[in-house]
Order: structure tokens, then sequence, then C-alpha cells
């Protein structure tokens, strides 16, 4: 007798074999698309601080002090020298916080969008960026509130 076709003995081991394979690529997909989230988040928060700075030297303009995300967006934003888009950031960031020391010092405070919610930073003082920071007490803007950027 001559039969053609898979035993199930055959179909069992294959379908182990994936589910082993999914096991190994799933968590690592999710581990690779958090790390994305987070850089996009650094990305972002540099992308504000690039229209800040311009904001600074171009205009000769000094910052307010305290949190002073809504006075930027007038002065830096759609209204005014668009030095920025800010609807960007909601792509990548879940929630944001900008400080501003009075003069010319800052700090960009941002959450990701990633599973852990990770909190990344620049600032006037450390321009590459920092991740996995302290949190700010209040936000200017989240998302998670209903807030838009």
């Amino acid at each position: 007798m001559n039969k053609k076709g898979f035993t199930l003995i055959e179909l069992m081991i294959v379908i182990a074999i994936i589910g082993i394979l999914a096991a190994i690529a799933i968590p690592n997909f999710t581990a690779m698309r958090d790390k994305a989230a987070v850089k996009g988040a650094l990305s972002s928060c540099q992308g504000l601080q690039k229209g800040i700075e311009n904001y600074i030297s171009i205009d000769g303009e000094s910052l307010g002090n305290g949190d002073i995300y809504d006075t930027l967006k007038t002065a830096i934003g759609d209204d005014g020298a668009q030095y920025f888009q800010f609807q960007q950031l909601s792509g990548n960031l879940r929630a944001i916080y900008v400080w501003g020391n009075g003069t010319s010092g800052y700090s960009i405070i941002g959450m990701a969008k990633d599973s852990d919610s990770t909190i990344v930073s620049v600032s006037a003082w450390d321009r590459t960026g920092t991740v996995d920071v302290s949190a700010p007490g209040n936000w200017s803007k989240n998302t998670l509130d209903g807030d838009t950027f």
C-alpha cells in the first residue's frame, strides 16, 4: 500500500518547531519595538531642543521660569517663528514636560510610547540625552489625561 501524505506525528513535530520559533521571535520583536520607541522619544525631545536653541540664538529671547511648554508653543510653534512643529511630538511621546530657568537654561522630559513608559530627557546641559530619568511631578502635556500636543 502506497499512501501519500503526512502522519500525525510529523505534523505535530512541525507545529512544535513553529511554536518554539515563535516563542523566541516574539519577545525579541517586542524588545526591538520598545527600543525604537525610546529612541524615537529621545529624537522628538532633541528636535524640540533644536527649536529652543534657534529661538534663543536667532530671536535673542530668554526663556521663562518653570513650566514653559505653552509659552514655547506660542513663540516657536505654528503661531510663532515656526522653529518646531509641536504636533509631531504625538508620534513618539505620551507626555512631555518643558522647564525653563528664566534665562537660557531648560530641560525637556518626555515619556516614551513603549511598554515600560520609559522617561527620556535632554537639556541645555545634556545635549545627547538621557534615558531612565525620574519623572517630573507634573507633566506639561499628558495624552493619558486627554491633552494634545
